[in-house]
């Protein structure tokens, strides 16, 4: 039986395939070269899966490069919701909140679930297509023993229809929009502004860039409680208190913009969105676009690799 995941996986990627009738690249990328990430594919015979896990680590990670914006709004929840616990086991302590659990529940699921879905599938570096043949896994450079790889960011043309499966399994890093920055303080800052201004598009879920700090101690020691009292997880468990590291294959000049899972049939519409709000982030004119989402679906419009931004520093 498919996961809901894999189900939504598979209708996201029929949609796709609707706006283009051609199969996605398959052009093989040599061992050992260096020519951006690469996904490394093994088709099974068997159904092969793997589900990436709602764990504290990538609880951790989601917390600490979310938009500013929304892990306030998250922290406000989570202030509300540990203050109706406190009231309903202490005749002391009057809520004067009084929304029923689940309602909190649900509040607590839109405020966080985006965001941490997509840094367990980002951290989870390998993936399963939608009918469990294919394994995938995220790499910096394609290993001597690998059975194939493919360009994760080129923008597909033609090719098996293997690799369209494999592209949309590896979706936090084949749909994301990954800026290269002339140096990590460079990435920092762009990805600081970047966090501060990206709850005005819907469809990001985070963005990784050094800069990242871990959410406030006392924030996370009352989400490992509240977790478990409104049936979020079964059993409760430490979240690190550090940010865990991203994948290899993100450099510490890149920024990394992740899309929200439900967003990915929408691709066009988030990197219009990105590109409009570009123009606060003041990018400098080294600055490279190397994916607009490109590995995902197939390009309307040229897709990265691209130097420096025009007038006005937008990402387009």
């Amino acid at each position: 039986m498919l996961s809901w995941r894999a189900w939504l996986l598979a209708i996201t990627s029929a949609l796709v395939a609707s706006c283009d009738s051609t199969d996605l690249d398959a052009e093989r990328v040599s061992a050992g070269t260096r020519a951006g990430p690469v996904l490394q594919v093994v088709q099974h015979d068997s159904v092969w899966e793997v589900e990436p896990r709602l764990s504290p680590e990538s609880l951790a990670f989601a917390l600490a490069t979310m938009p500013d914006v929304r892990r306030d709004r998250l922290t406000a929840t989570v202030a509300r919701a540990v203050s109706g616990l406190e009231a309903s086991t202490n005749p002391f302590i009057v809520d004067l909140d009084e929304a029923p659990l689940e309602e909190r529940r649900s509040d607590l699921q839109r405020d966080l679930l985006p965001a941490w879905s997509a840094a367990a599938a980002l951290l989870a570096a390998e993936w399963t297509s939608a009918d469990g043949r294919l394994s995938v896994r995220g790499l910096g450079r394609c290993p001597a023993e690998a059975v194939r790889c493919i360009r994760a960011w080129d923008a597909p043309q033609n090719g098996p229809r293997a690799d369209r499966s494999a592209r949309m399994a590896a979706w936090p890093m084949t749909a994301a929009t990954v800026l290269d920055l002339p140096s990590a303080r460079t990435a920092a800052e762009v990805g600081a502004r970047l966090r501060a201004t990206a709850h005005e598009v819907e469809g990001i879920a985070l963005v990784v860039s050094p800069d990242a700090e871990p959410a406030p101690a006392e924030v996370v020691s009352d989400l490992e409680r509240l977790l478990v009292s409104v049936g979020l997880v079964q059993s409760r468990e430490q979240i690190p208190r550090a940010v865990p590291s991203a994948p290899e294959w993100v450099d510490d000049s890149h920024v990394l913009v992740v899309p929200r899972f439900g967003h990915l049939a929408r691709l066009g519409e988030l990197s219009g969105d990105l590109e409009r709000l570009s123009e606060k982030l003041r990018l400098p004119p080294e600055a490279v676009l190397l994916s607009s989402g490109c590995g995902f679906q197939p390009a309307r419009r040229p897709c990265g690799p691209r130097s420096g931004p025009p007038a006005r520093g937008s990402l387009e």
